[in-house]
C-alpha cells in the first residue's frame, strides 16, 4: 500500500489503515455473499490512497505518518463502498477471487534460508 497526504508520500498513517480495513471488510462482505471463507483482501493486491486535507497532522518532522483521527473511518468506508460497487458490477470476477488458491509468501527462515549457501 502506498499513501499520500497532501502530496507527501507516507508509509503509514490513518489513511493507509483505513484503506486496509475497508478493503478487508469489503472483500469479506463479498465472501459472505458468495458463501466463501472470509480472507480479507486478496494477496498481492496493490493500492494507492491519496488524501487532501485542510489540516493534516503528521507524526514527526519527516511527515511520514498521518495521524488525523477522522481520516481512518472516512477512507475505510470509501474503500468498503468501492469494493461493494466493484463486486456488484463484476460478480463473476468477484466470485472467482474466493476460489483462487493464491500462494502465500514463504515465512522468513523457511524458503529463503541462505545461511549455508556459501559454506564450504
Amino acid at each position: 500500500m502506498i499513501g499520500f497526504a497532501n502530496r507527501c508520500r507516507t508509509d503509514v498513517g490513518a489513511h493507509i489503515d483505513g484503506l486496509i480495513e475497508g478493503l478487508d471488510a469489503g472483500f469479506n462482505d463479498a465472501a459472505r455473499q458468495f458463501g466463501k471463507p472470509e480472507r480479507g483482501r486478496p494477496h498481492g493486491l496493490r493500492a494507492v490512497v491519496a488524501v487532501d486535507l485542510p489540516d493534516p497532522e503528521f507524526n514527526g518532522q519527516l511527515r511520514e505518518c498521518l495521524v488525523n483521527p477522522y481520516v481512518h473511518p472516512l477512507v475505510g468506508r470509501s474503500a468498503r463502498r468501492a469494493v461493494q460497487a466493484w463486486v456488484e458490477e463484476n460478480a463473476s470476477e468477484a466470485r472467482a477471487l474466493g476460489s483462487l488458491d493464491v500462494p502465500q509468501p514463504p515465512d522468513d527462515g523457511e524458503a529463503h534460508d541462505t545461511s549455508n549457501r556459501h559454506a564450504r
